[in-house]
């Protein structure tokens, strides 16, 4: 039998982190259970906040279905940027794998409503 590839995807619509933005605050206790404060912090300095944090959110989605592992999506962090995203684990748990590859992408459903969607791939035999 071959080895298995780990695969996670996720898809959502910028519009859902609206709510952080609005806040303007890296402290609001929602959004610290789920962005790192780097996260937030550049979030709030792009020129597209909800959508910055939607790639974020989604590629920590993505991550945690691949590794069926749970961990808080605050101690992964996630800088998105079109040639190297910054990946950083500030967890207790020692060092959170890298996928192998990864891609984001903006799609229409097909309703006018921007997604983004975050594909993550881990290598076979991979431990955490």
């Amino acid at each position: 039998m071959g080895r298995l590839l780990c695969c996670g995807i996720d898809a959502e619509e910028p519009r859902r982190f609206r709510r952080f933005v609005e806040a303007a605050n890296p402290a609001d206790p929602d959004a610290s259970l789920i962005f790192h404060p780097a996260e937030l912090s550049a979030a709030l300095a792009a020129d597209d906040p909800e959508g910055w944090l939607c790639r974020c959110f989604c590629a920590k989605e993505a991550v945690f279905k691949a590794l069926g592992n749970p961990f808080n999506f605050n101690q992964l962090e996630f800088l998105p940027d079109a040639t190297a995203p910054d990946w950083r684990w500030h967890g207790p748990q020692g060092s959170l794998p890298i996928p192998s590859s990864w891609f984001h992408r903006v799609e229409n459903g097909g309703d006018d409503r921007e997604r983004w969607v975050s594909v993550v791939f881990y290598p076979p035999d991979m431990s955490f």
